[in-house]
């Protein structure tokens, strides 16, 4: 199974054979039980080193697509989905930036349910993003705010009332971080969060 994985993630790397491969992907991951979601979490991250950075943007995707497919059963391994997410942040490509965001989104759209039960899910989406906004590199803040963007976006409104007055306090302490990058990243994300309740 790894092995037939491997090879479909590196047809990711090339126009003319990436959509056979996110299909061969997609239907991979169907009918995948939980036990192999370690390994495909970690073909996924090994493979970013190889990718060129079409085939890293949709790899980074695929994490959003287990967590669609799959639901409540990916959440044990949450932290290890952000892992790969946050390393691929490390790269400075806008177009990886937006789809490490998109798969945030489809994270907390799939995997935060509504009511108080979704709460610890929405906490341990945002707890490893704003760690990284922290970090020393420009383009890891400001694709952490974007995911913590895209984090309220795709949150249920009850679970979001529910953490408004801590979600905005944190966001407003790294705001006055002196070296922080993602300052409009994190404004927005504000707005969003204000919107939504």
């Amino acid at each position: 199974l790894k092995t037939k994985l491997e090879f479909a993630l590196s047809r990711l790397n090339d126009q003319d054979t990436q959509r056979t491969g996110v299909e061969e992907i997609r239907e991979f991951l169907q009918t995948l039980y939980p036990d192999w979601f370690p390994m495909v979490i970690g073909c996924i991250g090994e493979a970013g080193h190889n990718l060129k950075p079409l085939g890293r943007c949709e790899s980074v995707k695929l994490l959003g697509l287990l967590a669609e497919l799959h639901g409540e059963s990916v959440v044990p391994l949450l932290q290890r989905i952000l892992q790969v997410v946050l390393t691929r942040l490390q790269d400075a490509d806008l177009h990886l930036r937006e789809a490490c965001a998109e798969t945030v989104f489809r994270l907390a759209s799939s995997l935060v349910v509504d009511g108080a039960e979704g709460s610890p899910v929405f906490a341990a989406l945002l707890k490893p993003l704003f760690g990284a906004l922290g970090e020393h590199n420009k383009s890891v803040q400001i694709g952490a705010a974007a995911c913590i963007c895209s984090v309220i976006q795709g949150s249920p409104t009850l679970v979001l009332q529910e953490n408004l007055g801590r979600l905005c306090s944190r966001l407003v302490q790294h705001l006055n971080m002196q070296l922080l990058s993602a300052k409009p990243q994190l404004l927005s994300a504000i707005v969003f969060a204000m919107q939504a309740v």
